[in-house]
């Protein structure tokens, strides 16, 4: 018995060395395969980087919508009680943004003065409005064209050089900063430089 188990053993294993012995030589009989040249030969070439044409800015443009004394007068005192072109031009943007504004209270009223005169005195809305500041040249200049500036942006939509969204209705102050706000106590959105 034990002679036919090693019997058996040898034979599974001239069996295993004859099948590998066949492999080796089939595959020595195969040819080493040959290279092919590609179709075709790419040759990648570098391309100068384009020069950028330089874009032309929008030209601005601004109506003069011929507002009253009274009104520019107005908003020019209130701009007495601020410190900055950028503080004034926010105030008188902000102003202009109210006489545009359509929303109502609950009462049908309107929510602000139907004028811009009207909105700066509007008791309680800008403790730094005084009715007898004085009017100095520089900013009735200011009051005219700012007004001049945010009513041609919000019944144009044209390009005015400023950008003021004509959603901000209310201001106040955050660490000495004048900010504007859509609603009170929403995002802050910050005058900077001359109010451009």
């Amino acid at each position: 018995m034990k002679h036919i188990t090693i019997l058996l053993l040898l034979s599974v294993l001239a069996v295993m060395i004859g099948a590998h012995a066949f492999e080796l030589a089939a595959h020595a009989e195969e040819p080493e395969p040959t290279p092919t040249p590609p179709d075709k030969v790419i040759a990648l070439q570098a391309e100068p980087t384009p020069t950028p044409t330089p874009m032309q800015r929008p030209q601005a443009v601004v109506y003069d919508y011929k507002m009253g004394r009274t009104h520019i007068e107005a908003v020019a005192r209130g701009m007495y009680g601020l410190d900055t072109p950028a503080e004034k031009f926010g105030f008188a943007f902000l102003v202009v943004n109210r006489a545009c504004c359509t929303e109502k209270r609950a009462d049908g009223k309107y929510l602000f003065a139907r004028t811009i005169a009207e909105i700066v005195a509007q008791p309680g809305e800008f403790d730094f409005y005084d009715p007898g500041a004085p009017l100095t040249d520089e900013n009735l200049d200011y009051a005219e064209f700012a007004i001049n500036v945010q009513l041609t942006s919000i019944l144009t939509k044209e390009y005015t050089g400023y950008a003021f969204p004509s959603t901000l209705l209310y201001m106040g102050w955050e660490n000495g900063e004048v900010v504007f706000y859509t609603e009170r106590g929403g995002e802050p959105f910050y005058m900077r430089g001359n109010g451009k």
